[in-house]
């Protein structure tokens, strides 16, 4: 190839690849689209004869003379999700010129609620939350590992985080609302409840991802640009240590393109769920449990590119979120009342376990099953809404004939005029599944629960017909492991010092869990609440250099 004909394909590629993030940048701001992108398989490699995982060593280099394109900007964040579009419109707003790489097509991000204290719509209607109380509860939760002052840095934080989401998305008729919790006094006077969970969740209309996408819609309209379709893959570090920018890889031209930034690299590429090596190694609990969220890009990119740098993955085995669904093929949404304590059975017929124990917990249980697949088995009968009444309010518990009704049409709910049958529905030895239920009445009649000790007002019958069976799917929702942090969000490496350059936020940073078997419940909305405050942290902070 001639050099003006290398010189014109050159400009025709740049064209091309700047052209389909602008286009792929409306599809992410107007219409939101959630689950479009194709599914990345996360590949898998063999332990080496070291003991180590293939991840573990660094790759090679990547030669300078396969870039195709150089671009700089004071602030590169890599990832465009919750953490990633807070850090890119905070670091925008401190005065960086700001760059987003995203591995997908679209603004992508999960989530019902945001977990905040002290926001203006709390604050509004008198809600007071101790903030050390509820931070020591999460603590005591997550059996006193996570880094403390990293859920003070939440605390004080989370409020006006909050706000400056809810001010943007207002301009849009987007505006946020406050999520009492379960109908309790306590709870909405800034107490614990049930167990013992804070009033802290706030939501916006059509869930975070219109939230995030609006922020992001402010953020290009502030001048900071969005690359589509471009995943970082090694991050470039200079003799002195510092981070000095990133290589990401163009996912449909194939192209090397090299990001430099001025200031500060910030890793926002969430979680690890989807790469099994990872998993083995840093979350063996998760270990069977199936992946709820498309598309699956979250394959620990940030992790990886950080640890190849020098940093320090946190300590121990990391926490899982592994929640609870009702979809096991994920083609529709779930349906309601996962949160109530009824009879629960697990793929042999018999009973799982305590049913009062959190949503969050019960898939520890299916674990035990033989040949664990995460699926059990909510048992009720025709009596269902007189249960409600007697059942104590708790999270996740909302269910009216409405909702019911609509789960029954789509066949998330299985219905049965005979035990026999709905076992036969449901795939259950019959035989069984009949026992079980026949033993579960008589410890509801002697009003003592033998076998399991759950509270006798959490018994219910289950003796009149139609009877109803809801399939229930505990999978993975998001790995909360990651990178070891200071408060300024910057991150460290094994000696506890500044890798002097390099940022992180969300659910590819650690020690804010701190390797807690499970996600604990006593801030509702944690997760994004984390996500969004540190992202803006993390935006605020690199932009200052």
């Amino acid at each position: 190839m001639n050099s003006k004909n290398k010189k014109t394909t050159d400009m025709s590629r740049r064209s091309f690849m700047k052209t389909s993030a602008m286009s792929a940048l409306g599809v992410a701001s107007a219409s939101l689209i959630s689950g479009v992108a194709p599914e990345v398989e996360a590949k898998t490699a063999l332990v080496q004869s070291n003991g180590k995982y293939g991840f573990e060593t660094p790759p090679s280099p990547i030669p300078s003379r396969m870039i195709r394109e150089f671009a700089t900007a004071d602030v590169i964040v890599v990832g465009g999700g919750i953490s990633g579009v807070m850090a890119a419109k905070s670091a925008q707003e401190n005065g960086a010129k700001v760059i987003v790489l995203q591995k997908g097509p679209v603004v992508m991000c999960h989530g019902f609620s945001m977990g905040c204290i002290d926001s203006k719509i709390q604050i509004e209607k008198n809600i007071r939350i101790n903030k050390m109380n509820a931070i020591t509860e999460l603590n005591y939760q997550s059996l006193n590992k996570p880094k403390f002052e990293l859920l003070k840095l939440w605390a004080e934080h989370s409020g006006e985080t909050f706000n400056w989401i809810d001010d943007m998305t207002t301009k849009h008729g987007v505006k946020g609302i406050f999520i009492p919790n379960a109908g309790t006094e306590s709870g909405e006077s800034g107490g614990k409840y049930w167990f013992n969970s804070y009033c802290t969740g706030h939501k916006w209309k059509g869930g975070m991802i219109v939230a995030i996408n609006l922020v992001a819609k402010e953020a290009v309209k502030a001048g900071v640009e969005f690359r589509f379709n471009t995943p970082g893959k090694q991050l470039v570090q200079d003799k002195s240590g510092r981070i000095t920018g990133v290589i990401a890889k163009h996912e449909i031209t194939g192209d090397y393109i090299q990001f430099n930034a001025k200031k500060g690299v910030i890793l926002c590429t969430g979680d690890y769920g989807n790469n099994p090596d990872m998993l083995q190694k840093y979350c063996p609990a998760a270990v069977g449990l199936k992946s709820y969220y498309t598309p699956r890009h979250n394959t620990g990119d940030g992790h990886l590119m950080g640890i190849w740098v020098g940093a320090e993955m946190e300590n121990g085995i990391h926490t899982k979120m592994a929640h609870v669904h009702s979809t096991p093929d994920f083609a529709d949404s779930d349906a309601p009342g996962r949160g109530m304590p009824w009879l629960a059975v697990q793929k042999e017929g018999k009973r799982l376990c305590n049913e009062d124990i959190p949503f969050y917990l019960m898939a520890n249980q299916t674990l035990n099953a033989t040949n664990p697949d995460g699926l059990y088995y909510n048992i009720l009968d025709s009596d269902w809404e007189e249960n409600l009444k007697q059942f104590p309010p708790r999270v996740a518990g909302a269910i009216d004939r409405q909702s019911f009704d609509e789960a029954l049409s789509r066949g998330l709910i299985i219905k049965a005029d005979k035990i026999e049958e709905l076992a036969n529905k449901l795939n259950l030895p019959a035989e069984t599944f009949s026992k079980t239920v026949a033993r579960y009445n008589e410890l509801v009649e002697k009003g003592v629960d033998e076998d399991f000790g759950k509270i006798a007002v959490d018994l219910s019958f289950i003796k009149k017909a139609p009877f109803y069976g809801i399939p229930r799917l505990c999978c993975i929702s998001a790995i909360l492991g990651g990178i070891n942090i200071n408060t300024k969000m910057q991150v460290l490496d094994k000696e506890q010092h500044i890798i002097h350059g390099l940022y992180a936020a969300g659910n590819v940073s650690g020690g804010f869990f701190g390797g807690a078997n499970d996600y604990p419940f006593p801030i509702i909305g944690l997760s994004v609440g984390r996500a969004t405050t540190f992202g803006r942290l993390a935006g605020r902070y690199a932009a200052k250099g």
